[in-house]
């Protein structure tokens, strides 16, 4: 939707405001790449590996930043894929996803 205004020259401006990103969800995410995804210990993707999510191991992400243009989740404990029980309960960083198309994780529950 377009929205017009006048500038301090009176001349009408006319702005297009556009969502250049989304809010990434914070919850439950499944492992999905066949790899699976390093644990890091920090937000960067080449700090200290801690561990390796295997693909289809879950984990729970309770914040998400962007660092080198992947999405990255902070994750404060594993757990089974069904929730019943908890895994390992190690802290640190996955990689979620790289836009456009390269994804490790997907959001199973928020």
């Amino acid at each position: 939707m377009s929205k017009s205004s006048r500038c301090a020259c009176g001349k009408e401006v006319v702005t297009n405001p556009r969502h250049y990103a989304e809010p990434v969800a914070l919850g439950v995410y499944k492992i999905v790449h066949s790899d699976g995804v390093f644990l890091t210990e920090g937000i960067g993707p080449n700090t200290p590996i801690v561990t390796t999510l295997k693909q289809n191991a879950c984990a729970e992400v309770v914040e998400t930043r962007v660092e080198e243009g992947c999405v990255r989740g902070k994750i404060n404990i594993f757990l089974s894929c069904d929730l019943s029980e908890m895994g390992d309960k190690n802290t640190g960083w996955i990689s979620l996803f790289e836009p456009p198309s390269f994804v490790w994780a997907e959001l199973v529950s928020e």
